[in-house]
């Protein structure tokens, strides 16, 4: 899994990079996740930002967690046959 969160306006490192990277990941990683934050520099200082990267975050983490569940499971399966 790949999460990509970028600010248009920052000023450290060009937005196209980020572009760039999530074009290339996208031909090897079925799901990549770009977001552009719009009005916001290599950090993100505003409180609506803030909220919406929060749960962008969370429902990412999420995902992972139920795709590892779902991994160990299998393991757990293989390596113990009812």
């Amino acid at each position: 899994p790949l999460l990509i969160l970028h600010g248009t306006h920052d000023a450290r490192v060009p937005y196209q990079e980020s572009e760039n990277m999530y074009k290339k990941m996208a031909h090897n990683n079925p799901s990549p996740n770009f977001y552009q934050i719009t009005n916001e520099g290599h950090f993100f200082l505003h409180r609506d930002t803030l909220k919406k990267i929060s749960e962008i975050s969370i429902n990412f983490l999420i995902v992972i967690v139920v795709v590892i569940g779902i991994l160990l499971q299998t393991l757990i399966d293989l390596y113990n046959p009812h």
